[in-house]
């Protein structure tokens, strides 16, 4: 699934992306493959990790933008 989600042979990228998808797929009990969906990383995001928009309810929805940093 990382080859997919961070193509090329870069292992920082790699791990960096396995602890996103590990951390979202804890908080929402979700499995690796929803979280997928929600993987933004990348060029020209923003330093956005990942975006989850929830379900509808009484016509307002909660977006939630992950930020992980991998600095110190």
């Amino acid at each position: 699934m990382l080859d997919s989600l961070v193509p090329g042979d870069d292992v920082t990228r790699k791990k960096s992306a396995a602890f996103v998808l590990l951390c979202i797929a804890t908080l929402y009990d979700i499995s690796y493959v929803e979280v997928a969906e929600y993987f933004t990383d990348g060029g020209d995001d923003a330093g956005i990790d990942g975006i989850r928009i929830g379900e509808i309810a009484d016509d307002e929805f909660v977006v939630t933008f992950f930020f992980f940093s991998d600095k110190i």
